[in-house]
C-alpha cells in the first residue's frame, strides 16, 4: 500500500531531523562566540581524555574533559564539544572563558590555539542546514509544491 505524499512526508520528516541538528550546532556557536567576546576568563586543566567506540566501528573518539575553579572556589568540570584539541594531554594547562550564570553549559576552552570548539559547530551547523534546506527542496518537489 503506497500512501499519497509519503516521499514529500518522509523528506520533510528527514528535513526536520537534520534541520534540528543544524540549529543545536548553530546554538553552541553563537553561545561559544558571546562567551568569547562577553565571558569570565580562569585559568583551567584537561583533567581528563576518554574513549569511546561506537559499536561496530574500529575507530575512537576523544573526549576532553576540562575542570577550572569558579571565583566562590567551586569546581566546575566540562566537556568541550570540539574534536580538534591536539597537543592536549592530562595536566595541561588551558584558558576557560564562560557565562558565570551558566557556567557548565558555556564554558569553553576556544582560542587560537584551540580552535574547535569553533569550528566544528560552525561545521556540522553549516553542513546539516544545507540538507535540511536540499531536503526540504526535494519535498517540495516530490509533493508538486515547486
Amino acid at each position: 500500500m503506497r500512501i499519497p505524499g509519503g516521499e514529500s512526508i518522509f523528506l520533510c520528516l528527514l528535513a526536520s531531523l537534520f534541520g534540528a541538528f543544524a540549529v543545536h550546532y548553530l546554538r553552541r556557536l553563537l553561545t561559544v562566540l558571546r562567551v568569547l567576546r562577553h565571558g569570565e576568563r580562569a585559568p583551567g586543566t584537561c583533567v581528563d581524555i576518554r574513549y569511546d567506540r561506537s559499536p561496530g566501528s574500529d575507530t575512537e573518539t576523544k573526549h576532553f574533559v576540562f575542570a577550572f575553579r569558579e571565583p566562590d572556589g567551586g569546581e566546575v568540570r566540562f566537556e568541550d564539544r570540539g574534536r580538534a584539541f591536539g597537543g592536549l594531554s592530562v595536566g595541561s594547562p588551558v584558558r576557560v572563558s564562560y557565562d558565570p550564570g551558566a557556567p557548565r553549559e558555556t564554558a569553553t576552552i576556544a582560542d587560537r590555539d584551540h580552535w574547535g570548539a569553533v569550528a566544528v559547530p560552525a561545521f556540522v551547523g553549516l553542513v546539516c542546514g544545507l540538507v535540511a534546506l536540499v531536503l526540504l527542496l526535494a519535498a517540495a518537489l516530490a509533493g508538486g509544491v515547486l
